[in-house]
C-alpha cells in the first residue's frame, strides 16, 4: 500500500512541467497545497482501506499525513517559456525542467528531454490546478498556490 501512495507522490514529481511568456498569469512562483493535498490522499487512502481492520486504516491515514506534511514542491513559470519543478519528498531532492506555452487559459508543460510527460493546468478558484496525462496514479488534479513574493 505505501508503494501506491509513494508511486503517486513520484508521479506529481515528475510530470509538473512548462511555460510561455508575455506578461501571462501563470508566471511566478507555485507551491504545493498541502491542506488540498492532505484531502486529496486521505480520499485515496480511504478507498483504498476499504474492508482493512481499523488499524490498519489509521496507519495508512497517518503515514499520508506525514508524507504530505514532509513533501515540499515548487514550480517556477518563467516568462521565457520555462519551468521548473524542485520537490523534495523522503529527503531526497528532485528537479525537472521544460517548456511551457499557453493557450485559451491553459497552460501545456512538456518535460525535456521526455515528450511523453505531459500536464496541463489552468487557474481554478485562484489556484493552479495541475491536470497529468498518461500518468497511472496521478490525481485528477494537483493543487498548487501562488507563492508570497
Amino acid at each position: 500500500m505505501s508503494r501506491n501512495i509513494l508511486g503517486v507522490l513520484l508521479s506529481f514529481v515528475l510530470v509538473t512541467l512548462v511555460g510561455c511568456g508575455g506578461g501571462s498569469s501563470f508566471e511566478g512562483e507555485w507551491s504545493i497545497d498541502k491542506a488540498a493535498m492532505k484531502e486529496i490522499m486521505v480520499a485515496s487512502m480511504e478507498k483504498e482501506a476499504e474492508g482493512q481492520p481499523e488499524e490498519a486504516k489509521k496507519f495508512m491515514l497517518d503515514m499520508a499525513n506525514t508524507m504530505v506534511e514532509n513533501m515540499q514542491m515548487d514550480l517556477s513559470l518563467k516568462s521565457d517559456g520555462t519551468f521548473t519543478v524542485t520537490s523534495v519528498m523522503m529527503d531526497q531532492t528532485d528537479t525537472v525542467k521544460g517548456k511551457w506555452t499557453e493557450s485559451g487559459g491553459t497552460i501545456s508543460m512538456l518535460e525535456d528531454g521526455n515528450p511523453d510527460k505531459k500536464a496541463t493546468a489552468k487557474i481554478e478558484g485562484g489556484k493552479l490546478m495541475v491536470s497529468f496525462q498518461g500518468e497511472p496514479g496521478a490525481p485528477d488534479k494537483l493543487p498548487m498556490v501562488r507563492k508570497a513574493k
